[in-house]
């Protein structure tokens, strides 16, 4: 029972659980979403024994393991030569993903830092909806480099860097301690490991 967030599941999951059915065909995996708010809950229940995403304010008996810096990217659908300047994606309507139904994001703190904004014109729950939106329109996203590689993939939507610099945000993997030595668990960690860390090997 692993608790991802959506960009991660996007992102990440699809080479991971190519490797799984080859190497375990046998195991049974259960996603869960989760956002660093949820993942402590969830882990005492024990609904997940180990969960992936930006995490912060973590309970005691918990373990970290960086997986991956988060290189923040935008997402459009209109092919350009020349990436946005910081004006255009000022100007661009954007859509935002937000769990929890907001209409600002890390990027709007980012922007006002440098004395910017930009305009939210939709607010989204989850990334996997984002193809389908961004499609024929000018509107863009912004989202972690893993996700936006793997819908860019499709040949429907290009990935380019910020047009500015943004602080480094970090994705880790946790757990609880009384599962730390567990051979199962360790089996699952060192998977999600080998394929959602910045060392992955992007097929395998």
């Amino acid at each position: 029972r692993i608790g991802l967030s959506d960009d991660v599941e996007f992102g990440l999951l699809p080479p991971l659980l190519r490797a799984l059915r080859q190497e375990a065909p046998q195991v049974v995996v259960v996603v869960q979403h989760v956002d660093y708010w949820r993942i402590p809950d969830l882990l005492a229940s024990g609904e997940i024994t180990v969960g992936i995403s930006q995490t912060r304010g973590l309970p005691a008996n918990a373990k970290r393991k960086l997986l991956r810096h988060i290189q923040p990217c935008l997402l459009r659908a209109d092919a350009s030569d020349t990436p946005l300047t910081l004006d255009e994606y000022c100007a661009r309507p954007h859509v935002l993903v937000s769990h929890t139904a907001n209409v600002a994001g890390f990027a709007d703190e980012w922007l006002a830092e440098i004395g910017r904004t930009r305009q939210v014109v939709l607010s989204v729950p989850q990334y996997s909806s984002l193809p389908a939106l961004l499609a024929g329109t000018k509107l863009i996203a912004s989202l972690p480099d893993y996700a936006a590689a793997a819908m860019a993939a499709s040949g429907q939507l290009y990935c380019e860097p910020f047009p500015f610099k943004t602080p480094t945000l970090d994705l880790s993997m946790v757990w609880l301690s009384h599962v730390d030595t567990d051979p199962a668990e360790r089996w699952l960690r060192s998977r999600l490991e080998a394929f959602m860390s910045e060392r992955a090997p992007l097929a395998s």
